[in-house]
């Protein structure tokens, strides 16, 4: 009567006895399904109904009272309760030291619908010697509440466990509680082990968006922002502040105060536009118009723009060694201090999420990614990425500007395009920035999971606009698997298990993790040298690709917030933090956690849960009260206290239905964390090579400096940097490298990792401006691994990762020695009349040919490069203009014949006293190429080369004579 088949998409119903998991028909084999037909036969001729009593059927191993209960029901919605034993699952929580907690153990164990559930027994003493009691909640009649309160050992910490048993009052069930007692809480934090910040207001929510945002006053620390998006600033309701905190090593106080930000420690951001909720979403934006200081971006995502209501905008302020007020208004940006980005259409909420992605296009630039969901249950989901640029900026950019040279737009067609955005580095090894997009809950009515995406940086240039269709592997990839109607907070992990190459994050904060709805997970992917498939299925990592980190409380959303924390620890290995801003700590409902999970090269499980971080592998940190949201937002800090460790921001907003003022913690890196540092077996052997492309430039002239740096080793490097200060006299033009990013102003080029057979280069332009003997020397002042044979930053060049170049310029600054060309022909007729009928170039081309043999009478010029262009500012503005290289070239082919004087201090030239003999011994390469017949003699090699790499024309100690 019914032919039902296994695959078949049919209706979707949701069991009483599992409501956590939705079964169809397709979930079931066709043997199954068969035997159920068998047991109903025609009983139940209802198809809605008949379908809800097959999936019970088999959930229930075919318990034949279905039927009887599935005829009684009126719709599939009012399915009778199945009988099933009792199941107690896993139990996880947390406490302080010396500290009593109390555990509802039962709240996430399954039984028969209606029938209750009882603690029937528990250990009275855990592993560590904590012990167990019953609470009976003051109803001892009713044992469905009973809860147990764990007390701690006294000053113990780490990791406890105990069991307890759960009964239906007929069968029983055993399950392991686990209980985390961290050594350290943010309540610890005593100014030098970190501080808080403290919002200033009622409903400010300090502390909902943090970030770190690299050096942005250039004084060698790196700098934090932290956002108030309710705060009311010049009156402007909800217009939002952000405050900037600069890094120092001279401390901090327990307790910071925005009150307390006086323009030399940092300064406050106001908001300009009334409701716009400015800070919402902060970020780095790295520095993104090239005057090698960091920038930072400020998400309004309630802003009107093109009035526009909830278009949104977002505000990048460039950073500066200039003073800044105390307080600095988002209007006052010109396109010189930095920009506003606009949108364009209602409900485009631009700003809702931002990041600082890095170099993305290969032009030496930071670029920005500002996203724009749209409005909800849509599919206008965009993301835009905005190039960085030399120099100022206009002042105002809309999203319809962006045009594929000055950026691009990522589309989303389906209306999951999330609000969470974040550049991460290089995950595939060519190094490039990459980037990824999380997906949103957007569309709860379609029941399909979201898509996230990841796009590759390239050097190849990208489309004005890409698809996720456009995906293929090559390109960047899409990633599945994520549980349906939930949304995901994405960002990079840093290079988390040593192997060269940027991990990715992906929080799923309303996922079930150990039976508990919401009790969220996060997902690791490892980056990888290999191409990527176009697909990558979360559901399929199993340690050696990624891992999964599992929730352990119901409704805490683990992974509300996930970011890379740097190395916090010092054990060479980038750490991650997971936020949890919905967990319950020491009984505190929604206090908050935040889960810190060490780097490693050794092997990681393809699952494990937050508990069972101890010290050795990470550690957890309580919120302090109840409703703090503790974890709402989390970020490294970078180093903003320079100990060479990195840092932490956890910012706790609190709850919207308290009016919190919110605050931050920051937490400095510390060793005594834990963890163990394991070295990688094969260590790294870095060689830097260093060349030139004109090792004898005129003034004028553009020269590119070449660093090649190669991992000989075998294992790979990490966090490498590598210093060149430019020497006087050239003036930086450009830089191009195919991975990291060079600054000028320091001169130092951060790589970050490679791996082992690679190499990396970089090409510095740059413009001479002095003559003379100029060298530079470029050397490895930072690795993380042991080098055999080099030591970074000791300034050996003996060793490898060391390697200078010398050049000699001619033309400016100092003296030139040039041939006179109108005295030569001048004594020698004959050769005048030979250059006229053009048998020779010129009277030099004669004198290196015939005429030193013959012991011609001959003089040599002294010029002075800034003499002849002070004395000629017709000449001066042809070499400015580019018509000559320099004041030499000029003269060499005009002056002289128009009389202008090469010197100052003599206005007839000198004699040169030269010995071929002994500069032919004295420089064996000279004497090959003029064996080769490249030169026709060692002179003319001096005239032109030798001269201005300081070769010595003869014995003599003082080689002008009087001429």
């Amino acid at each position: 009567m019914f032919d039902y088949k296994s695959g078949e998409d049919t209706n979707t119903f949701t069991n009483k006895n599992f409501p956590r998991q939705k079964v169809t028909l397709k979930d079931l084999s066709a043997a199954d399904i068969q035997k159920a037909e068998e047991l109903i036969g025609n009983s139940i001729t209802n198809p809605a109904i008949r379908e809800a009593a097959i999936i019970d059927l088999v959930l229930t191993n075919f318990d034949p009272s279905i039927v009887e209960a599935a005829i009684a029901s009126q719709t599939p919605d009012s399915i009778l309760a199945i009988a099933i034993p009792p199941r107690a699952f896993e139990d996880f929580s947390s406490t302080f030291v010396n500290t009593p907690v109390k555990i509802n153990v039962v709240e996430n164990d399954e039984g028969t619908l209606g029938v209750p559930l009882a603690i029937a027994n528990f250990d009275a003493t855990t592993t560590k010697g904590g012990n167990i009691k019953l609470d009976d909640n003051a109803t001892p009649d009713n044992k469905s509440d009973d809860q147990l309160i764990y007390t701690p050992p006294a000053n113990f910490t780490g990791i406890d466990t105990f069991n307890y048993t759960l009964t239906d009052g007929k069968e029983t069930s055993t399950s392991k509680v686990t209980i985390s007692v961290p050594a350290f809480n943010l309540s610890n934090l005593n100014g030098s082990n970190g501080f808080v910040l403290n919002g200033s207001n009622a409903g400010n929510f300090t502390g909902v968006s943090t970030s770190s945002i690299g050096d942005f006053n250039s004084d060698g620390f790196d700098d934090l922002i932290i956002g108030a998006f309710a705060a009311d600033p010049n009156g402007n309701n909800a217009a939002g502040e952000s405050y900037i905190l600069f890094g120092s090593k001279a401390g901090f106080p327990v307790n910071f105060n925005p009150a307390n930000l006086n323009g030399s420690n940092g300064f406050i951001i106001n908001g300009v536009d009334p409701n716009g909720f400015s800070g919402g979403a902060v970020s780095s934006a790295g520095d993104v118009n090239g005057d090698g200081i960091d920038d930072l971006a400020i998400g309004v995502f309630g802003a009107t723009a093109n009035g526009k209501n909830n278009a949104g905008k977002t505000y990048i302020v460039f950073g500066s060694k200039n003073p800044f007020p105390v307080r600095f208004n988002l209007s006052e940006l010109n396109g010189n201090n930095g920009f506003v980005f606009n949108g364009n259409n209602e409900f485009d909420y631009v700003g809702l999420s931002i990041s600082k992605l890095g170099d993305l296009n290969g032009d030496s630039l930071d670029d920005l990614l500002v996203n724009a969901p749209g409005p909800l249950n849509s599919s206008a989901g965009k993301s835009y990425i905005i190039y960085g640029r030399k120099g100022s900026f206009s002042p105002s950019l809309n999203t319809t500007d962006i045009n594929g040279t000055n950026g691009f737009v990522i589309n989303d067609t389906d209306g999951n395009s999330g609000s969470s955005v974040k550049g991460v580095g290089d995950i595939n090894g060519d190094g490039m920035a990459d980037l990824i997009i999380g997906t949103d809950a957007a569309n709860p009515d379609n029941n399909t999971p979201g898509k996230i995406q990841v796009l590759f940086g390239s050097r190849k240039g990208i489309p004005a606009v890409v698809n996720r269709s456009e995906l293929n592997g090559k390109n960047g990839f899409v990633i599945e698997g994520v549980e349906i109607n939930t949304s995901t907070f994405v960002s990079g992990a840093g290079d988390i298990n040593g192997d060269g190459l940027n991990d990715l994050i992906i929080g799923v904060a309303d996922a079930t993790a150990n039976n508990n709805p919401a009790a969220g997970k996060t997902y690791i992917v490892f980056g990888k040298q290999a191409e990527f498939a176009p697909v990558v299925n979360l559901n399929q990592l199993n340690g050696s690709n990624g891992f999964v980190i599992n929730g352990t409380q119901i409704e805490e959303r683990s992974g509300i917030s996930v970011d890379g924390a740097g190395d916090i620890n010092g054990d060479g290995f980038d750490d991650i933090i997971i936020g949890a801003s919905g967990a319950s700590a020491n009984g505190n409902n929604t206090a908050g956690k935040s889960y810190i999970l060490f780097g490693s090269n050794q092997a990681f499980p393809a699952s494990f849960n937050q508990a069972e971080l101890n010290g050795n592998n990470g550690f957890i940190f309580n919120g302090a009260t109840a409703d703090d949201l503790t974890g709402t937002a989390v970020s490294g800090a970078g180093d903003i206290n320079g100990d060479g460790l990195g840092d932490l921001i956890i910012g706790t907003p609190g709850s919207l239905f308290n009016n919190a003022p919110g605050k931050s913690y920051v937490v400095f890196g510390n060793t005594a964390f834990g963890g163990v540092y394991k070295p990688i077996s094969d260590p790294a052997d870095l060689e830097l090579v260093q060349t030139i492309s004109n090792k004898t430039p005129y003034i004028g002239d553009e020269v590119t400096l070449k660093y090649t740096l190669t991992n000989k080793g075998k294992g790979v490097a990490r966090r490498i940097k590598i210093t060149d200060l430019l020497p006087p006299g050239v003036s930086f033009l450009s830089a191009a490298t195919d991975q990291g990013i060079y600054d000028s102003n320091t001169g130092m080029w951060e790589l970050g990792n490679i791996r082992e057979n690679l190499s990396r280069t970089l090409d510095i332009i740059v413009k001479v401006e002095k003559t003379g003997s100029l060298v530079t020397t470029g050397q490895v002042t930072a690795v993380r691994e042991t080098d055999p044979d080099s030591i970074p930053n000791n300034n050996n060049p003996a060793e490898d990762d060391q390697d200078s170049e010398e050049f000699g310029v001619a033309g400016g600054g100092g003296l030139t020695l040039v041939f006179d060309e109108r005295y030569y022909l001048a004594q020698h007729a004959d050769v005048k009349a030979a250059v006229e009928k053009r048998k020779f170039k010129n009277g030099f081309s004669h004198f290196v040919r015939h005429g030193e043999k013959e012991d011609r009478d001959f003089r040599v010029w002294v010029f002075d490069e800034s003499y002849y262009l002070e004395q000629n500012p017709d000449v001066k503005a042809a070499v400015d203009d580019k018509k000559f290289r320099s004041g030499l070239r000029h003269f060499i082919r005009h002056g002289q014949f128009e009389g202008r004087l090469p010197n100052s201090f003599n206005p007839s030239a000198k004699r040169l006293q030269f010995d071929e003999d002994y500069y032919l011994e004295q420089n064996p390469d000279v004497k090959e190429a003029v064996e080769r017949r490249d030169f026709r003699t060692g002179f003319a090699h001096f005239i032109e080369w030798g001269q201005l790499e300081g070769r010595k024309p003869s014995p003599l100690d003082s080689n002008l004579l009087p001429g």
